[in-house]
């Protein structure tokens, strides 16, 4: 709006600009007797008096028109110039659509694992472990029984007996009175002594069940 009425503001003062300078049409100067020409003379008495000729009018010089001013004439010719069109808007930029991720394969699921077979838990022994090393007679020791023992006492030091302190007089009972090589020699006076022979009674103790005969030859080596 303000572009198209400052030309109208413009082109409205150069007309009234226009009308000032334009000069005042010249008024027609009045009608004079020509010079030298002979004035009236009276009618004579009965002669019929002629009208005088009319003077001749000179006509008045109408005056042109003022042009108009060059300016307004371009200002008229030429139309105001429209509004430049406004820039176009920038078209929003468009996000790019995310990648899809991407589908991992499936993968077998891995076969349970078979849990180990329960194994047999051991029959616990009733109360301390059991000994018959009580016969009545004195303990002299393992180490005393090596002497003439020492197969069977090397095989012993390795068995679960040995780590579990049950020694050799606690399954053959204090040797203090047959530990001589001549009681030895004659079982029934070792038994005599105080020498005892287990048996699977006594094993079941820890064994439970499970005992058998085959156990007496996996206590400690025997001699051939």
């Amino acid at each position: 709006m303000r572009r198209l009425a400052v030309p109208a503001l413009m082109l409205a003062c150069l007309l009234a600009c226009a009308e000032k300078e334009a000069p005042a049409p010249a008024t027609a100067p009045a009608t004079t007797p020509a010079a030298g020409a002979p004035a009236a003379q009276p009618a004579a008495a009965g002669t019929k008096a002629e009208p005088a000729p009319a003077p001749a009018v000179t006509p008045a010089t109408t005056p042109a028109p003022a042009q108009a001013p060059k300016a307004v004439e371009t200002m008229t010719a030429k139309p105001a110039a429209a509004p430049a069109a406004a820039a176009p808007a920038p078209a929003p930029a468009v996000a790019p659509a995310p990648a899809a991720a991407p589908t991992p394969d499936p993968k077998p699921a891995p076969a349970p694992a078979q849990a180990p077979a329960p194994k047999p838990a051991p029959t616990p022994a009733a109360g301390p472990m059991p000994s018959l090393a009580a016969n009545g007679h004195t303990a002299v020791g393992a180490g005393a029984c090596k002497m003439c023992h020492r197969l069977q006492h090397d095989s012993w030091s390795a068995t679960a007996h040995a780590k579990k302190g049950l020694d050799c007089e606690a399954c053959h009972g204090n040797g203090a009175d047959y530990k001589a090589m001549g009681v030895m020699k004659n079982p029934a006076a070792a038994k005599a002594a105080g020498l005892v022979l287990p048996t699977l009674d006594f094993c079941r103790k820890c064994h439970g069940a499970k005992a058998d005969a085959a156990l007496f030859a996996r206590v400690h080596a025997h001699k051939a």
